[in-house]
């Protein structure tokens, strides 16, 4: 059934899912995640620079802040690895439990355990050490058009723009996605266009 509908459609990706499947899901796209709770980027060399943590969340219940640099996870050294072998030891731990050692910006190293657990991703969030308006968008999920209208309203006085950043934007419902441009676009214009193996 899948194979037929991408066949029919021109695309891939089409899948049965069992009961469990698509109650995690569902799940998934009311913005609840397992982990421990925090955004970061790799930093070659130095490890991981966290940029943000999920309010609530493993990572905040641990003493994990903004900025912090993860120097070391579970015994193994970032400093002097490249992005490649740290994104490698990052992507290999699966315990359910992570000792990190952590730099802050005091400069103090201190050693951290984080158990890995339940956290909530809002699908809009506004982003306030930007220097212009900016609301990202993690993913199209239930909730997000109303979220981006809400965080739209919430816009400074004055306020002639708003940037929109998708970075990592893992998807999630088309009708979201168009719903989120309709609040930008005027009515009637083309958001995607699709065209089947029979050219309609």
């Amino acid at each position: 059934v899948a194979a037929g509908l991408d066949h029919q459609l021109g695309g891939h990706g089409s899948a049965v899912l069992t009961q469990h499947q698509h109650k995690l899901a569902q799940a998934w796209l009311r913005g609840e995640r397992d982990g421990i709770g925090v955004e970061f980027s790799i930093a070659p060399g130095q490890g991981l620079l966290i940029r943000d943590i999920f309010a609530g969340g493993p990572g905040e219940r641990a003493g994990l802040a903004p900025r912090d640099l993860v120097v070391a996870m579970d015994g193994h050294p970032f400093i002097g690895q490249p992005a490649a072998t740290i994104h490698s030891l990052v992507s290999q731990a699966l315990d359910s439990t992570v000792v990190l050692e952590v730099r802050g910006l005091d400069d103090r190293l201190r050693r951290i355990e984080v158990k890995r657990g339940a956290y909530h991703i809002a699908p809009a969030k506004p982003q306030a050490d930007a220097e212009e308006p900016t609301i990202r968008l993690p993913f199209f999920g239930d909730g997000t058009t109303r979220s981006l209208a809400r965080a739209l309203a919430d816009l400074p006085d004055g306020a002639t723009s708003v940037i929109l950043d998708l970075r990592d934007n893992a998807g999630g419902q088309l009708d979201e996605a168009i719903a989120a441009a309709d609040l930008f676009l005027e009515p009637g214009a083309v958001v995607m266009q699709l065209q089947g193996p029979d050219g309609r």
